[in-house]
């Protein structure tokens, strides 16, 4: 498997740490025709299933409706006040919604709550269950259900710190665009960690610090992210 961006075998080392999970390292590796730093060798199969578990999510499930839309909600990259803005421009105040990776719900809530129909994917059995008895009205699909079922279509479908996580975005993204109906918009934020910003300096900075001290520094945390961005690569790829 070459890069998952533009499907070139070839790469080059990448200095940065490895992660270490499940006993396997998993590293970071520079495409030799695009430039992005993608993991290599991907997570698969049990692997992946150990990464996304309810934890993941901590467990839990927030449906409680924010008073402030243009207040930057944690860990997104716009404001819900924005993401909405742009929801009424493009397709107007009935858009029916997907939340692809909805996470805790409050996406969900917070724009039933401004008129939308909003519906979710996950990719946990058990942490759809909980978001449903938070949401027992809403429409929450595992991935592989919503991907199978063709009639389901939306006016927007929403990728919200998801990007990052997909070892196939390419499959995924025309998946997706077979669900979306016609005049519909893919609405994606997510984070760049290969861009100039004083947050990646600090954090280049502490991991030169601590390889000096030991050479052979690993993370020991499950490989989340699969790509390292920066604000050309995404805009490339689609």
């Amino acid at each position: 498997m070459g890069c998952i961006f533009c499907k070139e075998t070839a790469f080059s080392q990448f200095d940065f740490p490895g992660n270490l999970f499940l006993g396997k390292e998993f590293k970071y590796v520079c495409c030799a025709a695009c430039g992005l730093k993608y993991l290599h060798p991907m997570p698969a199969g049990e692997e992946i299933a150990a990464m996304y578990v309810p934890s993941y999510h901590a467990d839990t499930v927030d449906v409680s409706i924010t008073k402030k839309y243009y207040q930057k909600q944690c860990g997104t990259r716009f404001n819900y006040g924005v993401q909405f803005d742009l929801i009424n421009k493009y397709v107007g105040n009935k858009a029916a919604i997907l939340d692809f990776g909805c996470g805790d719900g409050n996406f969900i809530a917070n724009a039933i709550q401004q008129g939308f129909t909003c519906n979710g994917v996950e990719y946990d059995y058990a942490y759809i269950k909980l978001i449903k008895k938070g949401l027992p009205n809403v429409n929450i699909y595992h991935i592989d259900e919503f991907c199978l079922d063709k009639k389901l279509m939306y006016d927007v479908i929403r990728l919200s710190n998801v990007i990052e996580h997909i070892i196939t975005p390419i499959d995924t993204i025309n998946t997706l665009l077979a669900h979306l109906k016609p005049k519909g918009i893919l609405l994606i934020e997510a984070p760049l960690e290969d861009n100039i910003a004083v947050s990646n300096w600090y954090r280049n900075l502490y991991i030169k610090i601590k390889r000096k001290a030991n050479p052979g520094f690993l993370f020991y945390t499950p490989p989340y992210h699969v790509v390292m961005a920066n604000a050309k690569k995404p805009a490339q790829f689609f």
